[in-house]
């Protein structure tokens, strides 16, 4: 009876890591479509893809401002997060 109870709670632990493991991929992922949404909202105001926003910096075609700065960190944040 005693491996029993340790066996159901090694089983109990186990999954409830694995739970935590799956609201943690949730939350992950519901920060990386929070992230696409934005970068596509700045892509469509700017029309400039985000791959694009430093040359359009250096060659002046973009100012960088607090929002373009927010944009590169959160382009340069989904590029980390999906690797």
């Amino acid at each position: 009876m005693a491996r029993e109870m340790k066996s159901t709670n090694g089983a109990s632990a186990q999954t409830e890591a694995l739970l935590h493991e799956i609201a943690r991929l949730r939350r992950v992922a519901h920060q990386q479509d929070a992230l696409r949404q934005r970068i596509r909202a700045y892509e469509e105001r700017y029309q400039i893809r985000s791959d694009e926003v430093h040359a359009a910096i250096d060659s002046g075609r973009l100012v960088e401002t607090a929002e373009v700065c927010d944009r590169i960190m959160d382009h340069e944040l989904l590029q980390r997060s999906a690797g």
